[in-house]
Parts: structure tokens; C-alpha cells; sequence
């Protein structure tokens, strides 16, 4: 989130990527990256985000980058861990 305020996806992912280069290793979120340039759909994101928010390496900077949105992340989650 910028200091203003505002939220990008896109830089989230950006940033997200950069900190850990490991998500490229899952297949959903890895095909969300290399859409490059393309307008990301959020609910595309929540859904590779909840593939990887159990990650222990992953889990606080995923946090940190969509904060904005991580109660929808964790929702999903929690949906998909009661299905198990």
C-alpha cells in the first residue's frame, strides 16, 4: 500500500514476487505472474494467495504486501481447510 493510501495488485504481486521468489514454484500463482501486463483480477489473485498463505516462509510478507485484501485471503483459506 502506498503512503497515500491507494492499493495495486499489480504492485503487490510485484513486490510480493520479489520478496518470495518461491511462489513461482506454485502453478496458479506462477500463471498469475506471467501474465505481465494484463489487468489482474482480484479474485484471480485470492485464490493464489490462498494456495500459498500456509507457506512458512511466505505467510508475513504475504501480509504485509495485500494487507488490503488479506481478510479475504484468509477467508478462502479457512474455507478451503475446512473442506479438508
Amino acid at each position: 500500500m502506498a503512503i497515500d493510501g491507494s492499493f495495486s495488485l499489480k504492485l503487490a504481486l510485484e513486490t510480493f514476487s520479489e520478496r518470495c521468489p518461491k511462489v513461482a514454484a506454485f502453478p496458479y500463482f506462477n500463471s498469475i505472474l506471467s501474465k505481465g501486463e494484463e489487468v489482474v483480477d482480484s479474485e484471480d489473485v485470492i485464490n493464489a494467495l490462498s494456495d500459498v498463505f500456509l507457506h512458512p516462509e511466505c505467510t508475513i510478507p504475504l501480509v504485509y504486501c495485500f494487507l488490503p485484501i488479506i481478510r479475504r485471503v484468509v477467508d478462502r483459506v479457512v474455507g478451503l481447510l475446512h473442506i479438508v
